[in-house]
């Protein structure tokens, strides 16, 4: 849960690249959150 988006937006950027990225059958969700940033 992103609670400060100053802050915690380098935490969640590097949660999307090491494990939302590396799953296959989450590449629409890797996408989106993407676009959102």
């Amino acid at each position: 849960v992103v609670k400060d988006p100053v802050q915690d937006k380098i935490v969640w950027q590097e949660y999307l690249e090491t494990v939302v990225k590396t799953r296959d059958n989450w590449k629409d969700f890797y996408r989106a959150c993407r676009d959102l940033m």
